[in-house]
């Protein structure tokens, strides 16, 4: 690790397209030391156990040909076909039909909401410093 105290001058002159550079920087080097352990794992057990290994090898690549995050219901389908051996058959009602559904009068069920936690709130006793020092004993 660096020798530099975190309240050095350095760190208040870096502005954020530094910062966003040393994140993406320590984010590529985790991803480079988990691949490179994964491998050295898997090369380990290939002197045990090489079928396996060579399962667990061939069933990663066949997830990287996945399209797991698409929105195309087909793409989509056909991707949970191959997990678990049989197609979900999306029919025509279960399809998104991309509406956006409109919530009339949000401002006033937003009231309502804090008004009900106000009212939470007021009916439980806080117990903090100024909770006991207006408690009176006697």
């Amino acid at each position: 690790m660096w020798g530099v105290p975190i309240d050095h001058e350095y760190f208040h002159n870096t502005n954020i397209v530094q910062w966003m550079w040393y994140y993406y920087n320590d984010i590529k080097d985790q991803e480079e030391d988990y691949i490179k352990e994964r491998n050295l794992t898997e090369y380990l057990a290939s002197f045990i156990e090489p079928e396996m290994v060579s399962k667990i090898v061939e069933q990663r690549e066949r997830s990287k040909e996945s399209v797991i995050g698409t929105t195309d219901d087909e793409a989509f389908s056909k991707s949970i076909g191959q997990i678990f051996g049989r197609d979900p058959k999306l029919t025509p009602e279960t399809k998104s039909d991309g509406e956006v559904h409109k919530v009339s009068n949000l401002l006033e069920r937003i009231e309502a909401y804090e008004k009900e936690q106000a009212a939470l709130r007021k009916d439980n006793v806080p117990y903090n410093y100024k909770h006991w020092s207006d408690f009176d004993l006697e």
